[in-house]
């Protein structure tokens, strides 16, 4: 089953993480996609029949493409520090700590070379 949550407004919001059956076609289109995981989410709980389907929201997450994180200082943008990643919800306590300090002290964290945005 899919992640799902009650938002504070009392609405239930569900994620569909498989962003690679979204294309352009009409069958897999954001909006066919959205309504198949939302079928699903009807099917899966208890009472489901009653829950009416008010948007279909699709964002895209980040995915390096060597599927590794990108986190640094950018060198084109003065100021501009990057934290790209696809597995956030795992990396996010060390990567912000690491980051934090870059950014604080200014100086570079040997862990995170090779994450830099350089390697491509």
């Amino acid at each position: 089953m899919q992640p799902v949550r009650l938002s504070c407004a009392g609405y239930v919001v569900a994620f569909h993480s498989d962003s690679d059956e979204i294309d352009e076609s009409e069958e897999n289109g954001p909006e066919a996609v959205g309504k198949r995981a939302f079928d699903t989410l009807r099917r899966s709980l208890k009472d489901g029949n009653h829950l009416e389907l008010e948007s279909i929201k699709v964002g895209l997450r980040p995915m390096p493409e060597d599927g590794y994180p990108i986190v640094g200082f950018q060198d084109h943008v003065k100021g501009l520090y990057l934290t790209v990643m696809h597995s956030a919800i795992t990396l996010a306590p060390l990567i912000a700590r690491l980051a934090a300090s870059e950014i604080i002290n200014r100086e570079s964290r040997i862990e995170l070379e090779p994450c830099r945005l350089s390697r491509f």
